[in-house]
């Protein structure tokens, strides 16, 4: 702590304005008054009001640092949207540091005193906010993201919920923890000191990309093609544990990189536990699930409809729905849903009873994120089952829009509503309802709103990657566009891709502008789709030969081959390979074998060759060798002038 030696006075200064946009209102109000910003050492208490500076956490000793801002004015009971508090740097810092944030617990916060105690004094809210691995302070005066807190509005909301609060009352936020980072204070530069700012009003509108009424944010199947969006994520991990019976606090632990989408199943829960995730735990208190068994640090968690507790969360399901799932999405939102029985079909919001609002998570994107499972210890038997899943959003085709909101993932032409495999009918790649409230289209679920899908992923190759996201789907070496519109160039360059193009131009939905998203072809008309079917290539076993023949005569040249149901013979004009048609001298030209009627003089040395394919397998042609017709004459004259004639058959 640095005191100042000499005070002339106090300099109160107000920053208090707000900012009104629509439904929603943003109140700033910076730290205003010498004893707004106060020090506490943890070891006896000592409370200072008059540092120049805050260091947070340590000064030389641990201690905890409150700030103080004045007339906030938000209606009591109104909705948070967003809470920060920005620092200033004062010096600078390095050192690894990390914070916990709390509000305090009053209608209406006063200011601090120099009386021992004063801080941690203050009734601690329940909610609380972790301030982890705070980057390196380098330059005196900076102002920015690396000084402004994790958003507070759990705290916020706390504070203006509770029945005494007014509009225009003083709100007090309390840091502890370990490490260091200095910031302005009041009494060092008031121009410089802490600023809060809350945002509340209503929630923005949701989007709702797929307009089925369910914004994307609780939509399971955002798109709409009948793919629930988390078997749209890609890189995914999978663990199960279980974790033994009344052997105290115990955690498991599980690593993913690049996270973007996490998944909790409960199938069984006695009867309380935490998820901590990088550091920070998706809610402030710990989540207890039967009543009459809460411990400290822990709330009630209950049914948002009705208030009403699950019952015994320590037996399975009978149906395989799990007791228990929370979910963290792609922004860091927590939701959590039950099961109210052993015998209930569908899974149920559940919400904290206090009203107390889950943490935001922040993802470390392109690193390891790091998540531990706590069950806690209790007075009688505590312990969990159950299978943590987690995700990276992706974008597998790389044409700007994400699996989960592309129609087409993999850009071959053929709608992923079509290539998964649920059978469902579809307009331009979106399935019809009814659905749900989770956003999935209820035939597609065991039961309404279960969220658990009723059919198998198609992955015909037995590959692991699903035929929406695998450019040949039956790994016969021919590409699904290829094999879907019956044209071995249908994916311009090879790439797999409709097309031309890497990626494709597509719409916003991601559908290839050039596809017509055909119904993909069945060649061979056996009722199985060519790309979906795995057919070997033709194959010539016997080679076609040589063959002579007399004018006036006929003649057939053959091959024999496998897995060929299309033939075109040739004829060399000279200078290009010209197709043969049934006609002239010419028939079964489109079979294995070619037959030529009342040959002429003039095919002598013509030469020959067939192009065998197979309908099925658009993409490979086999060609046989070149053959040679030899014409030889029909009469022959002895030396004795005896004419023999041969028979032209």
């Amino acid at each position: 702590m640095k005191p100042i030696p000499v005070h002339f006075g106090l300099l109160l200064i107000w920053l208090l304005f707000s900012i009104s946009a629509t439904a929603q209102t943003t109140i700033t109000s910076q730290i205003s008054n010498d004893d707004d910003d106060a020090e506490e050492r943890v070891s006896n208490g000592e409370v200072d009001v008059n540092s120049s500076d805050l260091e947070l956490i340590r000064d030389g000793n641990d201690q905890l640092v409150g700030v103080r801002f004045r007339n906030i004015n938000v209606p009591q009971g109104e909705t948070i949207l967003s809470a920060s508090i920005q620092f200033t740097v004062d010096e600078t810092d390095t050192g690894s540091t990390s914070l916990l944030i709390h509000g305090e617990d009053r209608n209406n916060a006063k200011k601090f005193k120099d009386d021992d105690d004063n801080i941690s004094d203050r009734r601690l809210t329940t909610a609380s906010v972790a301030w982890n691995s705070i980057p390196a302070w380098n330059s005196v005066g900076q102002a920015g993201v690396d000084q402004r807190t994790p958003d507070l509005k759990n705290i916020v909301q706390e504070i203006v919920n509770r029945g005494g609060w007014s509009s225009g009352n003083n709100m007090v936020f309390i840091f502890s923890g370990s490490g260091q980072r200095t910031a302005e204070a009041h009494d060092g530069d008031s121009s410089k000191a802490p600023i809060l700012t809350i945002t509340y009003g209503t929630p923005p509108a949701g989007t709702d990309t797929d307009g089925d009424g369910i914004d994307d944010d609780v939509d399971i199947d955002d798109d709409n093609d009948g793919i629930t969006d988390v078997d749209e994520y890609c890189t995914t991990t999978s663990a199960a544990f279980l974790v033994s019976m009344d052997t105290g606090t115990r955690s498991v632990v599980v690593n993913h990189n690049n996270t973007g989408y996490a998944k909790l199943d409960f199938s069984s829960m006695d009867n309380s536990f935490q998820l901590d995730i990088n550091g920070t735990t998706v809610h402030p208190s710990g989540m207890e699930f039967e009543n009459g068994a809460l411990d400290p640090g822990e709330e009630y968690f209950v049914f948002q409809s009705d208030n009403a507790f699950i019952t015994s969360p320590w037996v399975a399901n009978n149906n395989g729905l799990p007791r228990l799932r929370l979910i963290i999405d792609e922004l860091g939102n927590v939701t959590l849903q039950g099961t109210r029985s052993t015998t209930s079909t569908a899974l149920e919001p559940m919400k904290a009873q206090a009203g107390t609002s889950f943490n935001s998570i922040n993802w470390v994107s392109g690193a390891n994120n790091v998540f531990t499972i706590t069950n806690q210890a209790g007075p009688g038997p505590e312990g969990f089952t159950g299978e943590f899943f987690a995700s990276v959003i992706c974008d597998s085709d790389g044409d700007g829009k994400i699996n989960s909101l592309d129609l087409d993932g993999d850009n071959d032409g053929i709608y992923d509503a079509v290539e998964v495999g649920h059978g469902r009918p579809h307009t331009n790649g979106v399935i019809s309802g009814p659905f749900g409230t989770n956003g999935l289209v209820n035939a597609l679920e065991t039961t309404a709103d279960s969220g658990i899908i009723n059919y198998v992923l198609a992955d015909t190759d037995g590959t692991g990657l699903p035929n929406f996201l695998d450019l040949d789907s039956d790994d016969d070496g021919c590409n699904d566009a290829n094999e879907a519109y019956q044209d071995a160039n249908a994916d311009g360059g090879d790439n797999g891709f409709y097309g031309t193009g890497n990626p494709p131009a597509t719409d916003a939905l991601g559908r290839v502008n050039a596809a017509t998203y055909q119904v993909p072809a069945d060649g061979n008309s056996n009722g199985t789709m060519d790309y979906i079917e795995a057919i070997a290539p033709p194959t010539i076993t016997v080679q076609p030969m040589d063959t002579v023949t007399c004018p006036g005569c006929n003649a057939t040249i053959s091959t024999t081959a496998s897995s060929a149901d299309t033939y075109q013979w040739q004829y060399f004009n000279g200078s290009i390979w010209v197709n043969l048609s049934d006609s002239g001298i010419y028939s079964g030209t489109a079979t294995s074998t070619l037959t030529l009627t009342n040959v002429t003089p003039a095919y002598n040395a013509v030469q020959y060759k067939v192009v065998l394919s197979n309908t099925g397998q658009v993409c490979d042609m086999e060609i046989s060798n070149n053959v040679s017709l030899a014409i030889r004459v029909s009469t022959v004259i002895t030396n004795k002038r005896i004419t023999y004639r041969v028979n032209k058959n």
